[in-house]
């Protein structure tokens, strides 16, 4: 079996038994970055950090760590959606790589639609705040209706791939155009929860 099939095709063999195991981790850990930085000078800050999205790894609930472990899942389908691939590290600046603006915005939207639908099969709905027991999130709407933190959290999200997939001892790859599979961008847009 192949990186690739085996990082999303055989998750429980290989997620959680090799290196990308510690990806779901890397995730979380760039999300709560994102969050204190927005935080930082904010009225709110103190509601922010009270979010039990915001624990540490350690004592984050068992189901916030399996929606870091499905963004993982899906990684795959987003950058073969922008054209890329994911192959074993061997090259240390591969951490730093930087996508171009556009792919960005487009794995941002992916991962944004994917976190929609994720929530929505959990009974969650749109609502004014965030409430854990009432399942109401302001996240959950369409991208153009998303507040401007949470753009920028789906954005740094994509922004931080490189640095995710190392940790797991990975890189993203340019793919050759002619070999990206004509699906890539409906495996991107479909979102069974499991893996891709």
């Amino acid at each position: 079996m192949d990186v690739v099939s085996s990082f999303c095709g055989y998750r429980t063999c290989y997620y959680r038994t090799f290196h990308i195991g510690e990806a779901g981790q890397a995730v979380h850990e760039a999300y709560r970055d994102e969050r204190r930085r927005q935080a930082k000078g904010e009225p709110d800050r103190e509601d922010a950090e009270q979010d039990e999205a915001m624990l540490p790894w350690e004592s984050l609930p068992e189901a916030l760590k399996e929606s870091n472990r499905r963004q993982v899942d899906h990684i795959r389908a987003k950058l073969e959606a922008a054209g890329y691939g994911i192959r074993p590290l061997t090259d240390w600046e591969a951490m730093f790589y930087q996508f171009e603006p556009e792919e960005v915005e487009m794995m941002a939207r992916l991962e944004h639609q994917r976190f929609l639908e994720e929530r929505r099969r959990e009974g969650w709905v749109h609502g004014q705040v965030k409430d854990v027991e009432k399942k109401t999130n302001p996240a959950l709407c369409p991208w153009e209706d998303l507040s401007e933190s949470a753009v920028n959290n789906n954005l740094n999200s994509v922004i931080q791939l490189p640095k995710v997939l190392a940790r797991g001892e990975f890189q993203v790859c340019r793919l050759d155009p002619e070999v990206v599979p004509a699906q890539a961008l409906d495996r991107a847009n479909s979102f069974s929860g499991g893996p891709g």
